[in-house]
């Protein structure tokens, strides 16, 4: 288990349970092409990507990898950089 702690307050940020389960269950080239090419902020912000490709990558999960990539920011963004 990763933790982090908060700077700016006494929070303790758990990585494992802050990311969903379906993350660690892809496979590392997965979690780089999702992470590079789809779920980072510069590539959210375009929203110009193929969702279908997505849907494959995230093996039939687009809305919960792309609700955590938005939702859960900036810790969704951290645990991605961390992983790829």
């Amino acid at each position: 288990t990763t933790t982090t702690t908060n700077t700016n307050s006494d929070s303790i940020i758990d990585n494992d349970a802050a990311a969903p389960r379906e993350w660690y269950e892809l496979e590392k080239e997965e979690q780089i092409e999702l992470y590079q090419n789809y779920l980072s902020w510069d590539k959210l912000r375009r929203w110009d990507f193929d969702i279908f490709k997505v849907t494959n990558l995230c093996r039939g999960k687009p809305l919960l990898f792309l609700g955590w990539a938005i939702l859960a920011s900036p810790h969704s963004q951290q645990i991605m950089k961390q992983h790829v």
